[in-house]
């Protein structure tokens, strides 16, 4: 009744097995016969252990709980901004220094998307490092705008990592700082610094100080020197003796405003010839302060640079010369040179016409897959992917297809394919997407036998036959896989490692096949995807960061302008690497 924690042995002569259970439900941890004290050694001894691994994995407990409450502490404690999201971004957890500095307590923001505090502009570039860390990346380089409470833009910076459970992913933690204050602060000491930096510049040539409101004016001796004066004690009456009359007229007007209507300060700065020494230039820099009515600056001698200037400019004039001359015959090598350039894009848009007229229509796969997409990127005018479906009875065809190379030459190649595909299985009647493959396996490596010389050209295929009656999905690929999505799960089944044309006559490639329900997505692409260059670092995009990102949206309505502008972000001023062709659909 105690819960004395002690060991507890009955050592009896009799005992029924009845009341030795009760015994033991009790809390009695053995009991022993008189006839058999030989084993009490050990059961104290085995007791005693059990005791002490009991008050240990208690003190463990007590340490744990005590760590937890240190942890809580120091999350509260610390000036970071730290919080919490699953993996759609929702929040789970902040700490105190959220509402310290946003505003913001933990009953306010629970359960809300983060994005929802993240400024428009923002929301871009955090999608994208959001995707990153959900992908399991840590990103150290975070700067973001959040909406405070009471509506204020706070800027912020910091880092953020995937929380981890059992080595899978559940969402992200960010470890963030207000660096509001810290921005405005170094921005106005730029400013300081760069008022600093005019006036030690001005200090190496001449300065000046003129107190428009107590006339009281100030030149140094570098001044006279500089504009060739004797030293003087300036007034009023000698200013327009002293210095020269494109910059008196600026300070006349200064000292006749010199009531106060002038609010703002104004600068002034030009290159002067002194007329009575033609070869003699200056350049002044002033600053015009309306607080106190007073005019700052500095007077440089620029004479050397201006004797340089005439004299290149003398040279630019020979030049000049030199270069009509020279233009008039770039001007004729020119329009040959645009001649025959309108010459090979007028053979090019008319090369993108034919092979264009020979695609599938779009609106004929719109019929046929009425929720899909499709993404078609050539990195050129025409290029290589291209997309391909027919349909036989209850048989939908759909195939991604990346031919060698880009351009013309895998224009001209997909050209060929389509033909192949189409002998295929409107002539040939073949239906499994494996006789297919292996029907044009062998087509075009007999082709390619007619040349002299050794061509390694060829394609990569993800074919896929739908059977509406019978609900199955078969699907044979040459270096291409299927992403197959059901219920948010996406199964990869790999292609053959082999592509189409690079076969021997013995080959053949591998068929899967499986049931599909309503609502399963199917995703084909080219490697175009996969070898873009670009994010943050110019490396590839990863195919777990373009599984994450299908993933992430739900209807394959929004998927096509995601994908587009995913890519756009992440290739951002870099060029496209190779053709991207990407077809999903939903059946």
């Amino acid at each position: 009744e105690q819960n004395f924690e002690c060991p507890f042995i009955i050592i009896t002569s009799a005992i029924s097995e009845e009341f030795a259970v009760e015994t033991l439900k009790s809390g009695v941890d053995d009991y022993i016969l008189k006839d058999r004290l030989e084993r009490l050694p050990k059961s104290i001894e085995n007791l005693i252990i059990k005791y002490k691994l009991i008050e240990e994995r208690e003190e463990n407990i007590r340490q744990i709980i005590l760590s937890e409450e240190r942890y809580k502490d120091l999350l509260h404690s610390t000036s970071q901004l730290i919080h919490s999201a699953d993996v759609e971004g929702k929040i789970i957890f902040i700490n105190e220094s959220w509402k310290n500095s946003l505003g913001y307590s933990l009953t306010e923001v629970q359960g809300k998307n983060i994005f929802d505090f993240i400024e428009e502009e923002s929301k871009i570039s955090c999608h994208a490092k959001f995707m990153r860390i959900m992908s399991g990346e840590k990103v150290d380089s975070m700067k973001l705008k959040i909406i405070s409470k009471n509506g204020t833009l706070r800027l912020i910076e910091g880092m953020g990592v995937p929380r981890v459970l059992n080595g899978k992913i559940i969402g992200s933690h960010a470890f963030l700082e207000d660096v509001t204050e810290k921005e405005n602060m170094k921005q106005a000491l730029g400013e300081s610094e760069k008022r600093y930096s005019l006036a030690i510049e001005a200090t190496a040539d001449g300065i000046f100080d003129l107190d428009i409101k107590n006339q009281n004016f100030y030149f140094s001796n570098n001044c006279f020197q500089i504009l060739n004066q004797a030293e003087t004690e300036l007034t009023i009456r000698k200013l327009p003796l002293v210095i020269p009359s494109e910059f008196y007229v600026w300070v006349k007007e200064k000292i006749d405003n010199a009531n106060g209507k002038d609010k703002q300060s104004v600068f002034f700065e030009k290159d002067i010839q002194i007329h009575m020494e033609p070869n003699r230039w200056v350049n002044i820099r002033a600053v015009f302060k309306s607080g106190d009515c007073r005019i700052n600056g500095s007077i440089r001698n620029i004479t050397d640079k201006k004797l340089q200037e005439l004299e290149i400019q003398q040279l630019n004039k020979d030049l000049e010369i030199k270069v009509e001359n020279r233009t008039i015959e770039l001007q004729l090598a020119n329009k040959t040179l645009t001649y025959q350039n309108n010459e090979i894009n007028d053979s090019l848009i008319y090369s993108k016409r034919i092979h264009d007229a020979l695609l599938p229509n779009l609106q004929e796969f719109n019929d046929i897959f009425s929720r899909s997409f499709i993404i078609d990127k050539p990195k050129d005018l025409i290029g290589g992917d291209f997309a391909w479906f027919q349909r036989i009875n209850s048989l939908k065809f759909i195939a991604a297809v990346d031919c060698t190379g880009h351009g013309v030459p895998g224009a001209l190649l997909s050209v060929i394919s389509i033909l192949l595909l189409d002998e295929a299985v409107l002539k040939q009647n073949l239906v499994s997407p494996k006789a297919i493959l292996n029907y044009l396996d062998k087509r075009l490596s007999n082709l390619f036998k007619h040349s002299d010389q050794v061509i390694y050209d060829g394609m990569d295929i993800a074919l896929c036959c739908f059977d509406e009656k019978y609900k199955r999905v078969y699907y044979s690929g040459a270096q291409r896989p299927l992403y197959f999505d059901s219920d948010g799960e996406i199964t990869i089944i790999p292609g053959t490692k082999r592509s189409i044309g690079q076969s021997d006559s013995t080959f053949e490639f591998e068929e899967f096949e499986s049931n599909y329900i309503s609502g399963d997505c199917f995703y084909m692409f080219s490697d175009g995807i996969t070898s873009q260059f670009g994010g943050p670092k110019g490396k590839k995009i990863k195919g777990q960061q373009f599984r994450q990102l299908l993933k992430s949206i739900k209807e394959i309505e929004n998927k096509r302008e995601t994908i587009e502008s995913y890519i756009q972000e992440w290739k951002g001023n870099l060029e496209q690497t190779d053709d991207i062709l990407i077809i999903g659909l939903e059946l």
